[in-house]
């Protein structure tokens, strides 16, 4: 499986890991968590998006490990996009759900932050190993992983290995009511 992920762009990779999340999240009954629903449109303007760094600054705030720390020490100024009243939700969301989440989270993030300031290589192995991670968290959990034929039409020799930008309707999924 390793080897066909290394075919699939950037964007593709970004595109299952969110779609992978979206399927954890319904398993796991949040799929109609307002946090949830932010988080997942947030990580679906990757694939679109002409300005990464944007993206970026703002999806640095929800990662779990940031919100954690914030929490914690009371940092709340700190933060551009998020409120406190929204950190405190992440938290809570992060903390009462499976630990599973917030790797799952870290690493769909990983997958889109892997790269941005660095060359691709021939394979983008920074955006390699936290797409594994997310299969295997899909693994663990018992959660189908999606058919990899949609991603691989984003192919890794499109943009040196970014992949055309694309909306998340490229990569709709319409098999076993996952969606």
């Amino acid at each position: 499986m390793e080897n066909r992920i290394k075919k699939i762009s950037i964007n593709g990779r970004m595109a299952l890991g969110v779609i992978c999340l979206e399927r954890f999240v319904k398993l796991k009954e949040l799929h109609n968590n307002e946090e949830v629903l932010e988080l997942l449109e947030l990580l679906w303007e990757f694939t679109s998006s002409n300005t990464l760094d944007k993206w970026e600054e703002k999806i640095k705030e929800y990662q779990p490990c940031c919100i954690e720390e914030t929490y914690k020490e009371k940092k709340y100024e700190d933060y551009e996009f998020l409120t406190k009243e929204k950190i405190k939700k992440y938290y809570k969301l992060y903390k009462e759900s499976s630990p599973d989440l917030e790797e799952m989270v870290e690493s769909v993030i990983e997958i889109g932050c892997g790269n941005l300031y660095g060359g691709t290589g021939e394979y983008s192995k920074w955006t390699l190993n936290p797409t594994v991670t997310v299969l295997k968290i899909m693994k663990r959990n018992e959660i189908d992983i999606p058919d990899l034929k949609i991603f691989e039409r984003s192919s890794f020799k499109e943009k040196h290995g970014w992949g055309e930008r694309r909306d998340r309707l490229f990569y709709e999924i319409k098999q076993k009511n996952w969606l």
